[in-house]
């Protein structure tokens, strides 16, 4: 019978360990939108990732602009997005001047959209560094929020406190891990950014 106890408890350790990686996987999940997230911000070279995912309005549905158009790289500040259909070339336009999440200048040149970056200067590049440090501190609190989940689960287990104990350190453990992840990539585009 203390054998079949003993297994028991494993069969119980191994379960609390999966949902472990449950929660790390959902960190991970959260850290990877960030570094999505972050390919929209430049300060530098204008690169397709800006623009891509950018919703404009084509056929009265809001469509990334990388379904209606092939977007390149014309130069450092500019982009060209040759549109699949001739006829959507002004909501094209139309899109991407009048986005929230951009700052750029449109002009239409036969079937494409010419996008041009302004040229970044020590305020703008300031400007992009903050927003970038607030996308971070939500994904921060995402992540903190996957922690918070993790400890109730432990904490409703019924677990020894000794489990528990040892549990909630992994958990801290993953956090941290988590957390120095969204540092990392937080600093690597602010040094991006800051690059003259």
């Amino acid at each position: 019978r203390e054998a079949n106890a003993e297994d028991a408890e494993e069969v119980d350790d191994s379960a609390v360990e999966i949902e472990l990686e449950i929660y790390e996987e959902e960190m991970s999940l959260v850290v990877e939108e960030l570094e999505e997230e972050l390919k929209r911000f430049r300060a530098g070279r204008a690169t397709p990732e800006q623009i891509e995912d950018v919703k404009i309005k084509v056929y009265g549905a809001p469509t990334p602009v990388k379904s209606v158009g092939q977007i390149s790289v014309r130069d450092a500040h500019n982009l060209v997005v040759t549109a699949h259909d001739p006829s959507t070339v002004p909501d094209i336009d139309a899109g991407l001047r009048n986005s929230d999440k951009l700052n750029v200048a449109a002009k239409i040149e036969g079937n494409r959209v010419i996008v041009t970056f302004p040229k970044a200067t020590a305020e703008s590049r300031n400007e992009i560094a903050k927003a970038v440090k607030v996308e971070a501190e939500k994904m921060k609190t995402r992540i903190r929020d996957v922690r918070h989940k993790a400890l109730n689960e432990i904490k409703e287990a019924g677990l020894t406190k000794d489990d528990q104990f040892q549990l909630k350190n992994d958990v801290q453990k993953l956090t941290d891990a988590a957390i120095k992840r969204v540092e990392e990539a937080i600093t690597k585009k602010t040094q991006e950014i800051n690059t003259v």
